[in-house]
């Protein structure tokens, strides 16, 4: 089976950890915990994903495609990125 890999963001919602952060004039702006999820339950299960091929994409809130950064095209850094990633991986699996 294939695995599709996209990135997304899940918007800044009223979760407890954002209660004491987020200053009182901003909480009108944020979103229910519930509608911050309905990106990432998009992208986990929307049947969309598979059919239009969706690889690579990012995804804004509520399942939205989205303008990717240049940083993603950049060869040097998703290569310096896999290295940190993996190097990070054998650290923590050596210290078990």
């Amino acid at each position: 089976e294939q695995v599709y890999a996209n990135s997304l963001h899940p918007d800044i919602n009223m979760s407890r950890r954002n209660d004491c952060s987020v200053p009182e004039t901003f909480m009108s702006s944020l979103i229910s915990p519930e509608d911050g999820a309905i990106t990432t339950l998009y992208c986990a299960t929307s049947p969309e994903i598979e059919e239009k091929n969706y690889h690579g994409k990012y995804f804004d809130p509520y399942g939205i495609e989205g303008e990717k950064s240049s940083y993603t095209e950049n060869e040097d850094l998703a290569k310096r990125l896999w290295e940190f990633t993996e190097n990070l991986i054998n650290e923590k699996l050596s210290q078990n």
